[in-house]
């Protein structure tokens, strides 16, 4: 059975739907900039939570990016922050130029990873494991792309 529909548009609507088609791409890519800005926040977030960063380095490079001609974006990590993410259990030996550095050696000393010897440090080893992070911080960020957008194209349509 074939169903066929016939569409008329009266002439006071046929600019309603010109600036419709016009202003739905752009409200779209907008409403997916803020769900990328939520996304960033998210996994900056659970950065923060997952692990004990030393500094700011893999926080400051997880940053949204827009593609300005293309619909969408990408959200950019550093290879620190990936491997932080899905590395392996693993030991990892403490040498001597990180035990000559007075945070590493104090946290070791405390932790009772490294001993002091005589005013100098011992170095030895710990057991390092991933500090999961970007999985997690996509799932909560998911469930909220599609009513951001949504609501974006609602204030679109509705505002002008």
């Amino acid at each position: 059975m074939v169903v066929a529909v016939q569409i008329s548009i009266k002439d006071n609507a046929s600019p309603m739907l010109k600036r419709a088609m016009v202003e739905l791409p752009k409200s779209v890519q907008k409403g997916i900039d803020n769900w990328g800005q939520v996304l960033e926040n998210n996994m900056k977030i659970g950065l923060r939570q997952s692990s004990e960063p030393w500094d700011g380095k893999i926080s400051n490079s997880i940053r949204w990016k827009s593609h300005p001609r293309k619909m969408g974006g990408e959200l950019m990590i550093a290879r620190e922050g990936i491997a932080l993410d899905r590395m392996r259990p693993h030991f990892v030996s403490l040498n001597k130029a990180q035990a000559r550095n007075i945070r590493v050696a104090e946290w070791a000393i405390s932790k009772g990873v490294a001993r002091e010897k005589g005013g100098r440090v011992i170095p030895g080893s710990i057991f390092v494991w991933p500090h999961p992070f970007i999985d997690r911080s996509i799932g909560v960020s998911k469930p909220k792309l599609q009513p951001m957008v949504e609501a974006e194209v609602k204030r679109s349509l509705r505002t002008k």
